[in-house]
């Protein structure tokens, strides 16, 4: 199953379209997905081979997921206990 993944944009301005918070923009016709994966990098503490001050990078894949869909889908205990289980509740 192919998941499409939009473009995320990053909002400088805090009064801006909304108030600095990334956004995806979603195109007329698409629904916002279900679950969005990003990477995450950390510097390690081993050097780039060849290299004097750049840090190789671990990378983490995540996931997040689309709380209305979870809450469509979810019974309310259910959902309830992941909310609390993310710290949003």
């Amino acid at each position: 199953m192919k998941i499409k993944q939009p473009s995320i944009y990053y909002e400088e301005d805090a009064n801006g379209l909304t108030s600095g918070l990334p956004f995806m923009n979603i195109e007329k016709g698409d629904n916002i997905p279900g679950v969005l994966f990003i990477a995450a990098a950390f510097d390690s503490d081993e050097l780039v081979e060849g290299s004097e001050n750049e840090v190789v990078k671990d990378v983490v894949f995540q996931s997040f997921y689309n709380s209305e869909l979870l809450r469509n889908k979810l019974d309310e205990d259910t959902f309830d206990k992941v909310r609390v289980a993310l710290g949003v509740k």
